[in-house]
């Protein structure tokens, strides 16, 4: 009998006597845990479930009225944040409301391509203005309230009026979409911006073109006047808010804060605060024509398409696609009361910060509270129906609450009469599972299994945890399994030696110690690699793979394969802690960044982060662009990773991945299936080439299909990687196509270079493995030249150590390497990495932007391009200054004078 059971027995044993003690145990210091926990947030669990696209107040301050993802309308009260009415009639979701002066009519632009007039009094349908061809994105009343103007995605402006509400005119050529449209306060001017990036001024009488305002390198998606008719605001996709004399149209000012798309703008009644909303989920507050940053609002957990203020200039409310609306105070500046739409006309609203709220009848139901900004545990806000009183959290004073672990374990125990009452039964049961999962959990079982089936004859224990391995009935090597902390006698024989790890390797002091007592190769296996393999039948291959650059390789450094190994794998520690959690909780993920730069070889870790998660991946670039050939790929790696056969199979993909999952739930498991797309580009071309509209319609078709399986049953989530995040922001592809089913689905991450401490350890690291040393000033060095690009410092180091023949390595030979490189850039690696898979790659305004950090030029209009280089970790903020993260990068832009220079 084996340790690992005999241990299992042990515990099953004990644990009878203990459980009551235990139980009591837990429960005691949970209870002490609660007492101490502070920072209560109510929180929803929705995703992006319902949308909130639209805000606006009531002339009278009493109402807000907002547009919906569901193709509603909704009033809410100001005051206390009830929701009041909804207005049902859209096809399509709500983009834009608009009160009349008045108060008595209220005007909703939808994606159906409609405009619809309703009644305040009665709150009934007066009438439908159907002529845009396609949604309508803004409508904005005149201020005498005569005319209605709304702009639309077909590229139109309709003014309407009269008798009936008749289409008046029609504005625009029709090219390029209106985002936004607003009447100047005289009334005799209309503006708008759209996807050209222009502001465009319009006579509201003649409907003539009268000026155009450029100057945005992005679409402007808002625009607004302020109440004295002198200045014109615009936010746009490059991030900045700009200023404009309403009488000359000259340009007074660029506002620069957003580090994101600024997606609405608003002014003040009195003309002295400009707010704008963006996609970095802040609304920032401006000083009038100064342009002086006053304030950054926060409390949204996505992005804000609307910002407007209440007559009096009090409150501040803005819509998000977080599913909220928020009232910001301005004498307090501080978020006073957050409102939540819910799915089934559900709703909720409370003071951010505190528990008591008010809700319909199963609002608190998609609500619940954590700590401290904890992922878990949450608790259901219907745990605090008790202590909740509206009334006390407006007037600054609500109680204090504290979590409820107990109610939250037992809430959580399934089955608690079954278990209860079979006890004996479980008990028994428990055991024989255990010896059973025991035997075939064990490490040295996997390992063992593992090593046979990648081509070793006998497996033989050698104490708890070593493991004789033989071919031909010599001993050829010893494995270790997870033991380096105590002395070890391994056979002399072996001529290498396997070190198995769960999470993270051993080490590298460990390794390279055992590898000097021993006199051996010593080669570090990740146990989550084994299991894979032996779940894939691929151990032989697997085995071969890992051993290569410990026993084969004299050049420890020359890879430009995508790592599997995570002996090779170095930084990204946040994103490989915090994406599997994302993934488990049905997030879409999206991962991009420059060729080379370590997508695929992140991914290669996830999936070992993964490995408890029925995982499929695509390498993309290796298939055609088919959906149907993708579809089919997908269950056939869902089946394998299930050990599901196809009997039973369904040729259509929804009715397969629902018959797997059910397969996975049965058997235990939880949570969705993870569908990895590599190299997604392929999929998703510029839509502007010539033959992009085929393979953008077999995108279409699969990502539809996606996105509706991880909405309306929750059983799988996606992960891209991508150059750029054009597959999760651009949204009409075509019109003959369509939109984009993934628009703005994924949680967008870039990978840009490694910090220095990361690089370092890469390099030295390494090295060390085939005993080549690095002075420190050698390293800061190969930093300062590669800039933490991973490939390119690997291609550095290889030099330096000249393929590994040289093993100790001083600031002098990094330097005299920086030196032949730049002299022979058009035939070195490095310099063609720079041309083919920066330089050639890069946007027109991202190598304008590049030079120009470069050189020390001007970066005036290039804000958004700079944050793409920031992004792509091409430039960094050093001493608050912009600089060329790579000195090589630089000395190339200098030496090769690409198109910039001529």
């Amino acid at each position: 009998m084996s340790p690992t059971v005999k241990l299992a027995l042990r515990i099953l044993g004990a644990s009878a006597v203990v459980l009551a003690s235990v139980v009591a145990v837990v429960f005691g210091v949970l209870e002490v845990r609660a007492l101490k926990a502070e920072g209560a947030e109510i929180f929803a669990q929705l995703g992006h479930a319902r949308w909130v696209w639209a805000v606006v107040w009531s002339p009278d301050g009493k109402t807000l009225a907002s547009g919906c993802w569901d193709a509603t309308v909704k009033l809410w009260d100001g005051g206390s944040g009830q929701l009041l009415r909804t207005l049902g009639g859209h096809a399509g979701f709500v983009d834009s409301v608009a009160w009349s002066p008045d108060g008595k009519t209220l005007a909703s632009g939808s994606w159906d391509g409609t405009v619809k007039l309703w009644d305040v009094g009665s709150w009934q349908l007066l009438r439908t203005l159907s002529g845009h061809s396609d949604s309508v994105e803004s409508v904005a009343w005149s201020p005498d309230g005569k005319t209605l103007a709304s702009g639309g995605e077909d590229g139109t402006i309709k003014l309407w009026g009269g008798n009936g509400w008749k289409l008046l005119r029609s504005l625009g050529a029709g090219y390029e979409p209106i985002s936004s449209v607003t009447w100047s306060p005289d009334g005799r001017s209309l503006a708008s911006g759209g996807g050209d990036g222009a502001v465009k001024l319009w006579g509201g009488d003649s409907g003539r073109l009268l000026r155009t305002l450029s100057g945005h390198s992005g679409i402007v998606s808002s625009v607004a006047w302020s109440l004295d008719n002198r200045t014109l605001a615009s936010g746009s996709w490059d991030h900045t808010v700009k200023l404009w004399d309403s009488g000359d149209g000259q340009l007074l000012r660029t506002l620069s804060g957003h580090y994101e798309s600024v997606a609405s703008v608003a002014w003040s009644p009195d003309g002295k605060t400009l707010a704008s909303g963006s996609w970095d989920k802040t609304v920032r507050l401006w000083g009038g024509r100064s342009g002086q940053l006053l304030r950054t609002l926060r409390g949204h957990n996505s992005v804000v398409p609307s910002v407007a203020w209440s007559p009096g200039g009090k409150m501040l409310a803005s819509g998000s696609w977080d599913a909220s609306l928020s009232l910001f105070s301005m004498d307090l500046g501080e978020e006073l009361l957050a409102c939540y739409q819910l799915p089934g006309n559900e709703w909720i609203s409370f003071r951010p910060g505190h528990l008591p709220y008010q809700s319909s009848l199963q609002g608190d139901q998609y609500m619940a509270v954590r700590f401290a900004n904890q992922l878990r545990p949450v608790y259901p806000l219907t745990y605090y129906r008790d202590e909740n009183d509206q009334a006390k959290a407006l007037a600054g004073s609500p109680p204090q609450i504290k979590p409820k672990p107990i109610r939250y374990a037992w809430d959580n125990f399934q089955n608690k009469s079954i278990w209860f009452g079979g006890f004996g039964l479980a008990y028994l049961s428990g055991l024989t599972v255990t010896l059973v999962v025991a035997r075939r959990a064990d490490p040295a079982q996997i390992s063992k299994q593992f090593f046979l089936k990648a081509g070793f004859e006998k497996a033989d224990s050698a104490g708890d945890q070593v493991l004789i391995l033989r071919r031909g009935g010599s001993v050829e090597a010893t494995a270790i399994i997870f033991q380096l902390d105590r002395a070890l006698i391994l056979p002399a024989a072996a001529t290498k030696t396997y070190v198995v790890y769960k999470e993270k390797p051993p080490a590298p002091e460990q390794l390279q110690a055992l590898k000097m007592d021993s006199k051996k190769e010593v080669i570090p296996l990740s146990s989550a690699i084994l299991e894979r393999a032996l779940s894939e039948e691929t151990c032989a291959e697997t085995l071969r793979e890992l051993e290569e650059p410990f026993v084969a390789r004299t050049d420890p450094y020359d890879e430009s394969r995508p790592i599997s190994d995570p002996t090779w794998f170095f930084g990204r520690d946040d994103l490989l802690e915090r994406l599997p959690a994302v993934l488990r909780q049905g997030q879409h993920v999206g991962l991009f960044g420059l060729r080379k730069v370590g997508k695929t070889s992140l991914i290669n870790q996830l999936r070992q982060r993964l490995i408890a998660m029925p995982t499929v991946w695509i390498d993309c670039q290796g298939w055609p662009a088919n959906a149907d050939a993708l579809f089919a790929e997908v269950g056939t790696q869902l089946r394998k990773e299930l050990k599901a056969g196809s009997a039973g199979a369904s040729a259509d993909f929804r009715s397969e991945v629902l018959r797997l999952y059910a397969i996975w739930q049965e058997s235990g498991g939880h949570g969705p299936f993870v569908v990895i797309l590599d190299e997604v580009d392929k999929m998703f071309p510029d839509r502007r080439l010539k033959g992009s509209d085929s393979i953008l319609s077999e995108w279409v078709k699969l990502s539809r299909v996606l996105r509706a399986m991880a909405q309306e049953r929750k059983c799988l989530v996606t992960l891209v990687t991508a150059y750029r995040p054009d597959v999760n922001r651009q949204n009409l592809l075509s019109q003959e196509i369509g939109e984009n089913p993934m628009f703005m689905s994924f949680q967008e991450y870039f990978l840009g270079s490694l910090n220095q401490a990361d690089t370092e350890r890469m390099v030295s690291e390494i090295g060390a493995w085939k005993e080549i040393r690095w002075s420190e000033e050698a390293l800061r060095e190969s930093y300062e030249l590669c800039g933490g690009h991973p490939l390119i410092t690997r291609f550095l180091a290889s030099d330096a150590c000249e393929q590994g023949d040289l093993k100790a390595i001083d600031l002098a030979q990094v330097s005299e390497v920086g030196a032949t490189i730049r002299k022979g850039f058009h035939k070195h690696r490095i310099g063609r990495y720079f041309e083919e898979s920066v330089w050639n790659l890069l946007q027109e305004d991202e190598r304008s932007a590049l030079a120009a950090v470069g050189n020390g030029g001007s970066l005036e209009e290039l804000e958004e391009a700079v944050t793409h280089l920031e992004q792509f970790g091409l430039v960094r903020t050093e001493n608050g200054s912009l600089r060329v993260s790579a000195s090589l990068l630089k000395q190339w832009l200098e030496r090769s004078k690409p198109a910039w220079a001529s």
